[in-house]
């Protein structure tokens, strides 16, 4: 067997601290990828959120109104079509 050399040893050392960068840098840039995906996954949630805000608060809001019409309003005319019935 060859017995390995000094200079031997400090090139294969200094591939193997050279490979650490960069598969650190192969991780990062992965991570990158990866929370960027998600980034635009979640912005596309929260508009979906939004629509539906929107409609919870329609919803919402012609709940009151078919009470106050249905409970008869409180003296506003267009509120109560009972009163222009019975007029």
């Amino acid at each position: 067997m060859k017995k390995p050399r000094i200079g031997d040893r400090n090139l294969a050392m200094t591939a193997a601290l050279g490979a650490v960068p960069i598969a650190l840098a192969a991780f990062v840039i992965q991570g990158t990828v990866q929370t960027s995906r998600a980034a635009d996954e979640q912005h596309g949630a929260l508009a979906v959120d939004l629509l539906f805000a929107e409609v919870r608060n329609a919803v919402s809001m012609q709940e009151v109104h078919l009470r106050h019409y249905e409970s008869g309003g409180g003296g506003v005319a267009w509120h109560e079509p009972r009163s222009i019935v019975a007029a």
